[in-house]
Order: structure tokens, then C-alpha cells, then sequence
């Protein structure tokens, strides 16, 4: 029998991003990690390996495996078609940064590191947090699931990013965030989604994120928030969809 969703897990995964922010701070501090890589590379690969380990350790004593997608079956893929739509889009914009000379070189701690923000960041939020609120609906909890994703990002301004450029980010992931929530729904499977992110990480993290992060014009934060609201909108139209139906399919299986 699946155990019923319930809070403490939520609690504990959104907990422990701030810890890692911490965690990297004093990495930052008191350690020399440059050896696996410049500017933060090194810190970062260190402090998400280790979120990397509490994340399997929630869902393991949750038992969640099933429930966060990590387990189980993978339904209607075509839905992934959204996501690559998405992808592909974002990879467009963020690709003209990598023809500078040696971005490349850092590549594979950047795919190493990519692969492990995809796997917590969505197993922690469309995984664990996602089928801990459902107990409330779908709706509630994609919606609260988004906003707590759109607003763990806000954290970044301790690691130097500017503060317009957090706006953007914050309003962008928390859209990606209904989007996600919304094709796990449909989905079940979490994989498409973990690589995805991993995917999309990839060219900000080799142009050196956070450090080399310039802040934004409104007009780009306006026309970035434009590109992503209809992903956000469809993904909310699927949590919407579920909830009129009655149906809670990460529950109800």
C-alpha cells in the first residue's frame, strides 16, 4: 500500500535548501575547492552533492520512492513534448554565451553538477513537496509546490545575483513550476522532468553562475516572464483539470 501524503516531509525538503545555502557559504569560507573548478564550481559541486544525499535520505524515510515519481510507471509521454518545447526555447536564449573561448572547458563538473541540481530540485519540489500537498488537491498543491520553487530562488541574492535579475528568475521558475507540477500530474514518472532541468542548466553554468550574472533592463524581465506564461498558464490549466474532475492522480493509483 502507498503511504498517504502528509507534511513533515514538505517541511524537512524545504528546509534543506536553505541549509545548503549555509553549507556553501562556509565552503566558500573556510575551504579551497578551486581545484575542481573555477569561480564557485567546486563549492557548489561539494554542497549539491551533499543535498544530493539528504534528498535520497527524505525519501527514503518517507518512503517515497513511488510516490515522487522516482518509482513506477511513465504515462502518456507525450506530454514530454511540452517540456521540449520548453527546453529548446530556453536553450536557444541561453546558447550565444558559449562561443566565448574556453567556456567549454569546465564541461564535465558542469554536466556532473547540472545532473544533481535536476535530480534534487525536482525531487525535492515535484516530488516530495508535490505529493506531500496533495493532500489539499491538486491545485493547492501545485500552486503552493510553484511558490515555494519560484521563492527557494530568492536565496540566490546571498550568492551575488542581482537583485533584477532574481525578480526575473524568481517569476520564471515559479512558472516552470506550475508547468512541471502540471505534467507530473499527467505523467506520473518525475525522470522527464529531472532532465529537463538538468538540461536547461547546463549553458548558465558554464558562463559561470551566479558570478557572472549582469543585472536586467525591466524590458527583459518583462519579455523573459512573457516567453515562459504560457507554459506556466498550461501547466495550471492541467492542475486545474485534475481538480474539476476530482481526480488526484498521484494519490488515487
Amino acid at each position: 500500500m502507498q503511504p498517504r501524503p502528509r507534511l513533515l516531509p514538505v517541511v524537512l525538503a524545504t528546509a534543506v535548501v536553505p541549509a545548503l545555502l549555509v553549507l556553501r557559504l562556509l565552503l566558500d569560507r573556510y575551504v579551497d575547492l578551486r581545484g575542481l573548478g573555477p569561480g564557485l564550481l567546486g563549492r557548489n559541486l561539494v554542497a549539491e552533492f551533499a543535498l544530493m544525499v539528504a534528498t535520497v535520505v527524505i525519501v527514503a524515510w518517507a518512503r517515497w520512492w513511488r510516490p515522487t515519481g522516482l518509482v513506477g510507471p511513465w504515462k502518456q509521454p507525450w506530454w514530454t513534448a511540452l517540456a521540449a518545447v520548453w527546453l529548446l526555447l530556453t536553450l536557444l536564449l541561453g546558447l550565444p554565451v558559449l562561443p566565448r573561448q574556453g567556456i567549454l572547458a569546465p564541461l564535465p563538473q558542469v554536466l556532473v553538477l547540472a545532473a544533481m541540481v535536476g535530480f534534487c530540485e525536482e525531487t525535492l519540489t515535484r516530488g516530495v513537496m508535490l505529493y506531500g500537498l496533495s493532500k489539499y488537491g491538486p491545485l493547492i498543491g501545485g500552486l503552493v509546490s510553484a511558490a515555494i520553487f519560484g521563492g527557494l530562488h530568492s536565496l540566490n541574492y546571498f550568492q551575488g545575483v542581482p537583485v533584477s535579475y532574481l525578480v526575473d528568475q524568481v517569476i520564471t521558475a515559479a512558472l516552470v513550476g506550475l508547468m512541471f507540477a502540471g505534467l507530473r500530474l499527467r505523467m506520473l514518472t518525475l525522470w522527464p522532468m529531472i532532465a529537463a532541468h538538468a538540461t536547461v542548466d547546463v549553458p548558465g553554468l558554464l558562463a559561470g553562475y551566479p558570478l557572472n550574472v549582469a543585472p536586467e533592463a525591466p524590458m527583459v524581465i518583462v519579455v523573459s516572464i512573457g516567453l515562459m506564461l504560457p507554459f506556466g498558464m498550461a501547466g495550471l490549466g492541467l492542475l486545474l483539470w485534475e481538480q474539476l474532475n476530482g481526480r488526484n492522480p498521484l494519490v488515487d493509483r
